[in-house]
């Protein structure tokens, strides 16, 4: 990000273009609408599809940002036509209007947060809990034990901008919204030795 970039743009005209999909990380938007409280532009879900919005002051010579279930704060609380925004999306898949805001995507359910743990070494060629009972495989990368889901549920589970998809195979002593992981799946989004690792969990679909 640039330093000295001027933050503002001249308000759209004529007919708007079609709301188009945010990818995860940071994207530079515009908003052509009318004046809108921020909230109703990007959302007042803790753990919706947006993270965070940030907008440069000017006169402040610093960022100022709002966080969906968060208060905004005064000196931006509302845009105005030709505002131009960082916006940090946590997953993808939703969409951008520069009138009306985010379009949130039409999800099997919400993300929800929960956390990760991997499979002790020893259950190594254990017989899983769900048909058609495969034997655990530590480099197994679709491999997911849950009790929150049922067998067969296909999850996408982010760590800031990584994610990993698996389908809960198994299952075990596990708390709400809390998936045991293969090994190869827990080193897509941390280290081992971290252990336990607080995430977001989307359910991309249910069981066949």
């Amino acid at each position: 990000m640039i330093d000295d970039a001027h933050w503002s743009q001249p308000a759209f005209r004529g007919a708007l273009p079609e709301a188009v999909e945010l990818p995860v990380g940071w994207s530079y938007v515009g908003w052509s609408g009318l004046h809108q409280p921020v909230w109703d532009a990007f959302g007042v879900e803790e753990y919706g599809s947006v993270s965070e919005a940030r907008r440069w002051n000017t006169d402040l010579q610093e960022w100022i940002s709002y966080s969906p279930g968060q208060p905004a704060e005064q000196l931006f609380a509302v845009l105005h036509p030709g505002n131009a925004v960082w916006l940090r999306m946590r997953v993808a898949g939703a969409r951008w209007n520069p009138a009306n805001g985010i379009v949130e995507a039409d999800r099997a359910s919400r993300v929800v947060p929960g956390e990760i743990t991997y499979y002790h070494p020893s259950l190594a060629g254990g017989v899983m809990y769900c048909p058609p009972h495969n034997r655990y495989d530590p480099q197994d990368v679709t491999v997911g034990a849950a009790v929150t889901w049922p067998c067969g549920t296909r999850l996408r589970i982010w760590r800031d901008e990584r994610f990993v998809d698996v389908i809960v195979q198994d299952t075990g002593l596990l708390g709400h919204n809390h998936v045991d992981l293969s090994e190869a799946a827990f080193q897509r989004l941390a280290i081992l030795p971290e252990g336990r690792v607080s995430v977001l969990i989307e359910v991309l679909a249910g069981p066949e």
